[in-house]
């Protein structure tokens, strides 16, 4: 009964989800996969009943992904700052109904072309920039040639992980500027969700039957 009371900082109510995988030899660049994204959410937002849709490199709920960063500006000397980590596109905290409290979302302007952003969760705030004001500071992989990426906005902490467990600070990217080929499709629906799954698949093999659609 208490696991049904915790809040998922999100609204599942019909919210329908499916992971696609596209091929990575024949999306091998990061400007294919960007452009297969864009059209797979047009298609699927023209569809009857889609109010929203985004996507995501993983679904919350799901433990996995990690980082570590560390914070621009500040002396480093090796610690393990491990972080969820997560690529996700302009639409996807609007669907899920997630709750904005600093700051801004992503938006389709935030590509490569732009300077990397971030969005962070009120977790990952409060343990990194106790006191402070996190937007506007920068923070960056440990691994060698990690981008800096402006803490752009802060939303509020959604479950990434098993709700009979805290779930780990987690950072957002833009997936326009950190692309993947394996995506969790989330759409917001005015409808029961399992009744546009079939609809959903059928347009994404409608753009490429060789697309991989499951769970």
């Amino acid at each position: 009964y208490r696991l049904l009371q915790v809040d998922l900082g999100f609204v599942p109510d019909r919210l329908a989800t499916l992971w696609v995988g596209a091929s990575p030899l024949h999306y091998s660049k990061d400007e294919q996969m960007v452009a297969l994204q864009r059209e797979i959410l047009q298609k699927v937002a023209s569809l009857p009943g889609v109010e929203s849709a985004g996507v995501s490199s993983r679904l919350p709920l799901l433990s996995g992904n990690t980082m570590w960063i560390k914070i621009a500006g500040r002396p480093y000397n090796g610690e393990h700052n491990e972080v969820s980590y997560r690529e996700v596109s302009a639409g996807y905290f609007r669907t899920l109904g997630s709750r904005l409290l600093r700051g801004r979302y992503f938006t389709e302007a935030d590509d490569a072309s732009r300077p990397h952003v971030v969005v962070i969760d009120r977790a990952l705030a409060e343990k990194y920039f106790p006191g402070e004001d996190p937007l506007g500071k920068r923070i960056l992989y440990t691994s060698p040639g990690s981008p800096l990426m402006e803490i752009i906005g802060i939303v509020d902490n959604i479950r990434e992980g098993p709700v009979d467990e805290e779930s780990r600070p987690t950072m957002y990217v833009a997936f326009n500027q950190d692309p993947t080929s394996f995506v969790a499709l989330v759409v917001r629906t005015s409808q029961a969700p399992g009744s546009i799954l079939p609809a959903l698949t059928s347009v994404i093999h409608q753009i490429d039957p060789g697309i991989s659609t499951f769970g």
